[in-house]
């Protein structure tokens, strides 16, 4: 393993990462599409088994997005406390063979928490509406459940074809 090649990965894929949370972050119909596909930009490393890289990656897109986008927390929070990371969780839940029901469990306490850190910032700017108020945390958490479950299972998924893509390429 050449040190060079994993540098030159995990920069494409920090690159590509943060154009997409600069575009997100710009354009705020796409914010949320641009943190899911910043989320898949991530696997780039990780899909060659390049810890290290993974890590390094989301942390150089964590930093320079918050630079970048002008400090906007509402993409900029959700990606530095779950979505940039969630990629290496399942890296390493794979990696460890971690009981997947489990993991699954912990992992959806965790958005569950971000979407109620998401709901904290945002209603610290914007006021809402009280029957609004009266039922947020029923929807935040059960409809956080249902749409985690959906969204982990999509993200093991695009995990195993970008694996596989990579190793047609032969990067």
């Amino acid at each position: 393993m050449k040190y060079s090649k994993v540098i030159a990965i995990s920069a494409l894929s920090s690159a590509l990462a943060l154009i997409l949370l600069v575009f997100g972050s710009f354009i705020e119909v796409f914010d949320l599409s641009c943190l899911f596909m910043a989320s898949l930009a991530l696997m780039l490393p990780l899909a060659k088994d390049y810890k290290l890289g993974g890590f390094l990656c989301y942390l150089a897109t964590t930093i320079l997005g918050f630079l970048l986008t002008g400090f906007r927390l509402q993409v900029m929070i959700p990606f530095a406390i779950f979505f940039g990371l969630h990629p290496l969780v399942n890296y390493f839940q794979f990696k460890l063979k971690i009981n997947k029901f489990l993991s699954l469990a912990v992992k959806t306490l965790w958005f569950v928490g971000t979407l109620y850190v998401m709901y904290f910032f945002t209603n610290m700017f914007v006021s809402v509406h009280p029957i609004v108020e009266r039922f947020i945390h029923y929807f935040l958490t059960i409809g956080g459940v249902i749409f985690f479950c959906v969204y982990d299972y999509l993200m093991v998924k695009f995990q195993i074809a970008m694996n596989a893509i990579v190793k047609r390429l032969k990067l």
